[in-house]
């Protein structure tokens, strides 16, 4: 056991059962070399520990290493440092509580981290779409995560597939940042200022997890809320760290593209459905930019 790699996979999770259920079902069918070794850290951030009888019937089976806690205030943040101060291991992956891992995930992250001699390394998030679903949505690729070459260098990430140095967490205090902790964009602040200070982060495209998409996420409504608290919270990132000529810079960009957006919706609506989602998706990534001069954010994880 001693000359073993040990990987902390750290997993949030908030009244989601059942796909904590599939979630940590493939987690026990990843396929390791046996040089690996892998514990899994769940924190529910549901003060009912609403995923407890989940947890047990994992225990219970015995095929992985599991712990579990509870973050009693609702945040996200707040969870993710929970988990990360849970385990020792040399390294740290994160998965989302609605995602399933393909059996070779961490084994992929793990030897592109080694082979591109990287700090942090991130993998695509695939949806699958239902039945049901409206042409428009998919056709869209609203919904749709990033995708890159493996070996490309990214300048942030989230903590949706994820693998990086327990060393790049211990730079920082938290090290997520709580004010981001019912906002969302505590991960892409932190990988951020990581890359700012010298870590190198990377892309793996062959370690995939998938999401199911469900109804709710197939909107208006929920599109339109999730590119302006996208928008708000890059924002806020980038204004952290900005000069003054660079926010004057910044707003008066913001400004333009808002004007142009606006000007395009009807345009868009001539061409049909998927054009003008697109369109009024880059309306409130903008919009969300610009609210952050009034101080109000929007909380998609209050609950």
């Amino acid at each position: 056991m001693s000359n073993q790699t040990q990987i902390d996979i750290c997993l949030c999770t908030f009244m989601r059962p059942e796909l904590l259920r599939e979630t940590l079902t493939s987690i026990e069918q990843q396929q390791l070399s046996p040089d690996i070794n892998v514990k899994v850290f769940v924190v529910d951030n549901d003060a009912n520990a609403g995923a407890e009888t989940v947890i047990n019937e994992f225990k219970m089976r015995g095929l992985i290493d599991i712990t579990y806690d509870i973050e009693p205030e609702q945040n996200i943040a707040l969870a993710r440092n929970r988990s990360v101060r849970m385990g020792k291991g040399d390294y740290v992956a994160f998965i989302d509580d609605d995602e399933v891992a393909s059996e070779s995930w961490l084994t992929h992250l793990y030897d592109c981290l080694r082979r591109y001699e990287a700090d942090g390394v991130f993998g695509p998030v695939v949806p699958i779409y239902p039945s049901n679903a409206p042409a428009w949505v998919v056709e869209s690729g609203l919904i749709d995560r990033p995708s890159h070459k493996t070996g490309t260098t990214v300048v942030t990430g989230a903590t949706n597939n994820t693998l990086v140095k327990r060393s790049l967490l211990d730079q920082y205090t938290g090290p997520f940042d709580r004010e981001f902790g019912l906002t969302g964009g505590s991960d892409a602040a932190l990988f951020r200022k990581a890359v700012k200070d010298g870590f190198k982060l990377i892309w793996c495209n062959e370690a995939i997890v998938s999401e199911s998409v469900p109804d709710e996420r197939m909107t208006f409504e929920f599109l339109k809320r999730r590119s302006y608290r996208g928008g708000q919270c890059y924002a806020r990132i980038i204004l952290a760290e900005a000069t003054l000529i660079e926010k004057l810079m910044w707003f008066f960009k913001r400004l333009a593209y808002t004007t142009v957006a606006i000007l395009l919706v009807p345009f868009a609506m001539i061409l049909g459905t998927k054009y003008t989602m697109r369109a009024i998706r880059k309306l409130f990534l903008n919009l969300g930019q610009l609210s952050v001069l009034s101080g109000r954010y929007y909380y998609e994880y209050r609950r």
